[in-house]
């Protein structure tokens, strides 16, 4: 993007695939960017509707992914370079923190997989999270 300032949505969706783990299980640290995202967000038989989303919801899912990626960058460098036995539980307690910072911001794991999707596929969405990301600010 060069010196141009990332939107909001750009920037929650770049977190969303550094968040992955939450959702894409123990081997999601080791996993391509690609494969990380496609277990970030919810498959297409998403139940939610862009209409449905709060801005309650958005600015919830907007500080659940901050937290979620502070919370890899912590666990990052110590689950690649723990020993085999204990990177699995490391593994696990950075995913339950994950899952504990989407639910203190009210929502479960699911919706916020499927806001996720519909950031990506919904054309009014991204601007929308932009506006609710500028309003509380």
């Amino acid at each position: 993007m060069g010196n141009r300032r990332q939107s909001c949505s750009t920037r929650v969706t770049n977190t969303m695939v550094a968040g992955a783990l939450v959702l894409g299980g123990s081997g999601a640290i080791a996993a391509s960017p690609e494969r990380l995202y496609q277990d970030e967000i919810a498959d297409e038989a998403t139940t939610v509707e862009a209409d449905d989303l709060s801005d309650d919801d958005l600015h919830g899912f907007i500080e659940a992914a901050y937290e979620i990626q502070s919370i890899r960058a912590e666990y990052a460098d110590r689950i690649s370079e723990a020993e085999p036995e204990k990177r699995a539980k490391l593994q696990a307690e950075a995913a339950e923190k994950m899952a504990e910072a989407i639910e203190d911001q009210g929502l479960d794991i699911s919706e916020y997989r499927e806001i996720g999707y519909l950031l990506e596929n919904d054309d009014d969405l991204p601007d929308r999270l932009d506006q609710v990301a500028a309003s509380k600010r």
